[in-house]
């Protein structure tokens, strides 16, 4: 978890931070992420939106996960948008299954996957969603590396496999 203290002394360096938090409770977070850090997460996002700086969720969950619950994650994503709305707030969904975390997804299970977010974006109709990113992640050495355009951070992990994903202004 992120403490206020550190994020009131990065913030001015902070343009943005990205934070994946890929379940829409803590038990499919814990499905997908294999730790009990959603309260955790979701305590850092509040406190990096309290402090002025833009934050995007982003949300991959794995294809086991995301069917048969795909109301749920909208509603998830719902819920985060009302929260902070009037804030720089947003919430992305990946389209397609990513290789990681154990898995390498065939053609077949990314067109289910695809076809489930697609119609989780029509279910949401939210105009804080964002279904792209210039950044990437990947796992490193027990780390999270997030490629930024610009720049490499290596950060360590928060209770789960990311930290989250920095742009440095």
């Amino acid at each position: 978890m992120w403490s206020r203290q550190f994020i009131q002394k990065a913030a001015k360096y902070i343009d943005e931070v990205q934070v994946s938090i890929d379940g829409f409770d803590a038990e499919s977070y814990r499905a997908v992420r294999g730790s009990n850090a959603f309260g955790d997460v979701l305590v850092s996002v509040n406190r990096l939106v309290e402090a002025g700086i833009r934050v995007t969720v982003a949300v991959t969950p794995l294809l086991d996960t995301l069917l048969g619950n795909e109301k749920r994650y909208v509603d998830f994503a719902k819920d985060l948008l009302a929260r902070y709305k009037g804030k720089e707030f947003f919430v992305k969904f990946n389209t397609e299954l990513m290789d990681g975390r154990d898995i390498t997804p065939t053609e077949e299970e990314n067109d289910l996957y695809r076809a489930a977010m697609k119609s989780n974006r029509n279910r949401a109709a939210v105009t804080r969603f964002r279904s792209h990113s210039c950044c990437g992640n990947y796992i490193a050495g027990g780390r999270s590396v997030y490629n930024m355009c610009r720049l490499h951070i290596p950060i360590p992990s928060a209770g789960g496999r990311s930290a989250g994903a920095i742009r440095m202004r």
